[in-house]
């Protein structure tokens, strides 16, 4: 996992604009390439593959990022969606 992507979520995961803008969106590429331009102007570089990643990961960012803290309703929502919660390379563990 990118350092960028980690830092991108840290600020991301209590941002009330960035939550907003993402919310609803239920196309991948669409959601992907919104997270690519408010990370543009949020001073990131992140690769369409690089997001790919970290959706995949999120649980381990989350765990990185949040320190023990509770699931925003951003994380929750995404879970909703169903993003896998227990990944392991192309596996999704119920």
């Amino acid at each position: 996992m990118t350092t960028s992507a980690e830092d991108f979520y840290r600020i991301a995961r209590n941002d009330d604009e960035i939550l907003h803008r993402l919310s609803g969106i239920q196309d991948e590429a669409v959601f992907i390439g919104t997270i690519e331009d408010i990370a543009r102007e949020r001073g990131f570089s992140l690769t369409s593959e690089e997001i790919r990643l970290a959706i995949f990961n999120l649980t381990e960012i989350v765990q990185s990022v949040a320190n023990d803290d509770e699931l925003t309703d951003f994380e929750l929502e995404m879970i909703a969606a169903g993003i896998p919660i227990n990944c392991e390379q192309e596996t999704v563990k119920a």
